[in-house]
């Protein structure tokens, strides 16, 4: 009885999905007897092996698949693979290089969706490298793509999750009422979807907005009823992040007592998680926290040890964040020279990555330093600058806390 090679292939790609490798292994063996160089082979090959996390032997079978490409649909195949394996090694150029290709490849209209998956994983990788404008524009792209294949009606999950992708993007790069605009479409196909964790996680964006902009009650509401779902469905990753926002927002009300509640909160649940990233958040959270109760040392301890998490765990925007903390523990010890230096380089990198409201934070923060320089033009030209980007944004409570710093001036 002849090999069907397809269908080997497609129990393979379930059984690797399924986490199932000593399946997937046997099937694997039944393929490459059959056709060693055959694509769909090469493709398991390289897709089992980066499932285990064997990242050199996963690209030398991707490489192959590469070579052995019969067409430009299976070429696009080798590229997103490399693309993906290259960003899990945090290779961002190799992998930018190679899901670019991939999308050249995917160009024809049949694979529009190919290219959408393609575009998607490209704006990621270039929100993690801090490039939002960049990840913007990738995703508008796939967001089009996907809206016109929308009759399929195996799109609904594909469309929810990009529109809330591209809110999020949005949101990143200052675009705020796009943000809450998409996230609030978003919101609709999940409640469709009776996506009771997507839900909860774009009721959190969504309160995010609102932080921004000011409007703390609304802010609260969304971030609490986001919580009240992953309490209700025991979902701890969801929980990680409501207890963060919320701390945050009560940063942002100046009530530091409940703002460490919640960072503890968070704290013990990605402890349980093995979170290295949300453990390392704790930390920046805290450093800010003790910095505004004045215990310097604590404050120190903690920034220091996320600084160092960040630089195994962190993207571009977590170090970046770090050492805008820094240069505001530097400023209140009155290290003014560092906390100067500091925040140049924040507003620096935060300015490369379209991060607008990192650029009017980090302002406001330099104006803070020139003033207490004694440099009270620079404050003035610095906190002018501030308000004009804090008036974009439509954050209500820094136009009013940057509008009157400038009237005492």
């Amino acid at each position: 009885m002849p090999i069907d090679l397809e269908m080997l292939y497609e129990d393979a790609m379930d059984a690797i999905v399924e986490d199932d490798f000593d399946e997937a292994t046997e099937l694997l063996e039944q393929m490459r007897n059959a056709a060693a160089l055959d694509p769909r082979t090469l493709e398991v090959q390289g897709d089992l092996a980066r499932a285990r996390e064997e990242i050199d032997e996963a690209e030398g079978h991707y490489q192959l698949l590469l070579e052995n490409a019969p067409d430009d649909p299976w070429r696009g195949v080798a590229h997103f693979s490399l693309g993906s394996l290259y960003g899990m090694a945090e290779k961002t150029d190799l992998s930018r290089h190679h899901l670019s290709q991939a999308i050249g490849y995917y160009s024809a209209p049949e694979f529009a969706l190919k290219q959408a998956e393609t575009l998607t994983a490209l704006a990621i990788l270039e929100q993690r490298a801090g490039n939002f404008l960049a990840a913007v524009n990738s995703l508008e792209q796939a967001h089009q793509l996907i809206e016109q294949e929308d009759d399929d009606d195996g799109l609904d999950e594909t469309l929810a999750t990009t529109t809330q992708l591209l809110g999020a993007a949005y949101r990143m790069a200052g675009k705020l009422d796009l943000a809450r605009e998409t996230l609030s479409q978003a919101m609709n196909y999940f409640e469709a979807l009776e996506d009771e964790v997507e839900c909860a996680d774009t009721l959190d964006e969504l309160g995010v907005v609102e932080q921004i902009q000011g409007d703390y009650a609304a802010a609260e509401e969304l971030h609490m009823k986001a919580l009240s779902i992953n309490e209700s469905i025991g979902f701890d990753s969801g929980l990680s992040v409501n207890y963060g926002n919320l701390t945050m927002l009560n940063l942002h009300r100046k009530n530091y007592d409940r703002a460490a509640h919640w960072a503890y909160q968070a704290h013990e649940v990605d402890k349980n998680l093995k979170n290295e990233n949300g453990i390392a958040y704790f930390h920046l959270l805290m450093g800010e926290i003790e910095c505004h109760r004045g215990q310097f040392d604590q404050a120190h301890e903690h920034l220091s040890t996320c600084e160092k998490l960040y630089q195994s765990c962190g993207d571009a925007e977590d170090r970046v964040a770090v050492k805008g903390k820094l240069a505001f523990y530097y400023r209140l010890r009155g290290e003014l020279e560092k906390a100067s230096e500091l925040n140049e380089e924040v507003l620096s990198a935060a300015e490369e990555m379209g991060f607008a409201d990192g650029v009017a934070a980090t302002l406001d923060e330099l104006a803070h330093v020139r003033l207490s320089q004694g440099r009270h033009d620079e404050a003035k030209t610095t906190w002018s600058r501030s308000l004009e980007i804090y008036k974009e944004l439509g954050s209500t409570k820094m136009i009013a806390e940057v509008s009157e710093q400038l009237s005492k001036l």
